[in-house]
């Protein structure tokens, strides 16, 4: 696992924002993966001579500088190398992949739905799980396999201890790819799942 922890400086004296609210699991073709970790947490505001006391020292949460740390933490953790992730912080967000006309979970697509589960035991929130394809086959067989590839996830978050009620599957099939259809490259970064946390 690799971890980025980061301790933000800001101009207000004796601010530091160092909670963790960014896990970002990476995992690669070759069934490899990575576990990145961003901790933005409240700090503590440090106030000089006050009366009687040489400082005061008090929590803060000083949500301005806490988004702009964020913004910059995504910035550092790149999906570039990733062909599979998850997100977890106010939402989930995550996509895994599938071989050509499968609907199986691959094995890095597991350990990307164990950490879903993992973080999402002590939620309660919906999650929708959308089923995609690349644009070979007729959009009837497609839709069909976007749904298998959704109800594949749901059975294992299942597994993994996720309330079934919480899980809604369904299937764009073929019509909202991400990539052209028109390389190999292109149509295996189609051939997908999403899942994303309702409000």
């Amino acid at each position: 696992m690799k971890t980025l922890s980061i301790c933000v400086l800001s101009l207000i004296p004796g601010l530091c924002l160092a909670q963790a609210n960014h896990i970002q699991y990476c995992g690669q073709a070759d069934g490899g993966g990575h576990e990145y970790v961003v901790r933005i947490n409240t700090g503590s505001d440090v106030l000089p001579h006050q009366g009687q006391f040489m400082q005061i020292e008090t929590t803060t949460s000083y949500q301005p500088t806490q988004a702009l740390a964020s913004a910059h933490a995504r910035m550092a953790v790149s999906r570039d190398d990733c062909r599979e992730y998850g997100e977890m912080d106010d939402a989930v967000h995550a996509r895994v992949y599938f071989d050509f006309d499968r609907s199986q979970l691959t094995r890095s697509s597991i350990t990307i739905l164990n950490r879903v589960a993992e973080r999402e035991h002590a939620q309660s929130s919906s999650l929708q799980l959308t089923g995609h394809t690349d644009a070979i086959g007729s959009p009837e067989y497609n839709q069909a396999l976007g749904l298998r590839r959704s109800h594949s996830v749901n059975d294992h978050l299942v597994q993994q201890g996720i309330n079934a009620e919480r899980l809604t599957s369904d299937s764009k099939g073929m019509s909202q790819p991400i990539a052209p259809n028109n390389t190999e490259a292109g149509r295996s970064q189609n051939r997908r799942v999403e899942i994303i946390k309702k409000q």
